[in-house]
Parts: structure tokens; C-alpha cells; sequence
């Protein structure tokens, strides 16, 4: 159980800081869709 504890902490170390760059992407597609929505209202306007 030790090993597998300490490879899930190495994973949660990698996996942070490449998550939150996952999460800017997704932030900035988001954005993008609302940006897209808002300009296909005005349009459908």
C-alpha cells in the first residue's frame, strides 16, 4: 500500500499544475462559446 500511496501522490503533483492549465483552456473556451452565443443572438436579432 506504501508504494501505490506514494505514486499517487507523485501523480497529484504532475497532475496539478497541468489540470489547472486544462482549466485556463477551458476557461478561455468558454468564453469563446459566450462570445460566439451573444453574437449569433444579435444575429438571429
Amino acid at each position: 500500500m506504501k508504494p501505490t500511496s506514494n505514486q499517487n501522490a507523485r501523480v497529484g503533483k504532475i497532475r496539478k499544475p497541468s489540470h489547472s492549465k486544462f482549466t485556463n483552456i477551458e476557461s478561455m473556451l468558454n468564453r469563446i462559446d459566450n462570445s460566439t452565443r451573444i453574437v449569433a443572438a444579435f444575429k438571429t436579432q
